[in-house]
């Protein structure tokens, strides 16, 4: 996984859970949230105008890397993201 992604587990007041933010440097690239009893991945777009580039195996670790955070936080997720 590339060494500038990190994640974030924050609390929202518009959420019912915590959600895992994902960063590329300083960027928000995605917010990972489990509500209604799904997993959900939203994805942002880069402000720099162009688009995120990740090999897909590279953006399933980082899924899964953001999934394992966020179970832990809320005491366990399900399911798998890849």
């Amino acid at each position: 996984m590339r060494k500038d992604i990190t994640f974030t587990v924050a609390t929202l007041p518009d959420r019912e859970r915590e959600v895992v933010e994902i960063f590329v440097a300083d960027t928000q690239f995605a917010e990972l949230s489990y509500e209604n009893d799904r997993l959900r991945v939203e994805i942002y777009g880069n402000p720099q105008g162009n688009s995120w580039d990740f090999g897909f195996r590279e953006l399933c670790e980082v899924l899964e890397a953001a999934r394992l955070r966020l179970a832990d936080a809320i005491g366990g997720i399900p399911e798998r993201l890849c």
